[in-house]
């Protein structure tokens, strides 16, 4: 299950790979309003698209379900989530998806970057996160969050700079990353 901005399910790549869709976004339908949570799953279906591509073979790889519990913020466009709600919002999402579905494994591809880990407290997505994986026996993937830049070290020249960025005051991780029941994976990209 994705937990994101939801998923565009009418995409030709993803229409035969999604089954049901509901968002737990107050006033908002299930359909991605900024492309993030679509993105998000055509690289869950597919892995390396690249490689997809290269070989004109496009094989899903699981059946997707998703949760919207962000929107596009109405300035920006981007995928945005309310600090006050998500918490209640995930954890309404997880236990529709758990209860029935039976899923199992659910992606989230979302932080609070107003949150970075202080190195002492574990708290906020984070603590949910951990209590329901415990409860439930389940498996969240979550991002380790998103390198956006520091005074010495713009985001344009993070490949010049690599890997000494990510010791950064800016480079921490931000919840829910520190949760001790999650899989956290971050990633460097090939391309601009």
């Amino acid at each position: 299950c994705i937990l994101d901005s939801g998923i565009n399910a009418n995409h030709p790549l993803l229409q035969n790979a999604v089954g049901e869709a509901e968002s737990f976004v107050d006033h908002s339908d299930a359909v991605d309003d900024c492309g993030h949570g679509t993105g998000v799953a055509g690289i869950t279906l597919y892995g390396d698209l690249e490689a997809c591509v290269s070989a004109d073979s496009w094989q899903p790889e699981c059946w997707l379900l998703s949760g919207k519990v962000m929107s596009a913020n109405p300035v920006t466009g981007q995928a945005e989530f309310d600090e006050k709600t998500i918490e209640t919002q995930l954890e309404k999402a997880i236990g529709y998806f758990a209860d029935n579905h039976d899923c199992r494994i659910f992606n989230l591809s979302l932080g609070n970057a107003n949150a970075p880990y202080d190195g002492r407290h574990i708290q906020g997505i984070a603590c949910t996160l951990d209590r329901l994986a415990r409860e439930r026996d389940l498996l969240f993937v979550v991002s380790v969050g998103n390198f956006t830049g520091t005074d010495d070290v713009p985001e344009a020249s993070w490949r010049d700079e690599y890997p000494n960025y990510l010791l950064a005051e800016e480079s921490r991780l931000i919840d829910p990353a520190p949760a001790l029941n999650v899989l956290t994976v971050g990633s460097v990209a090939r391309h601009d």
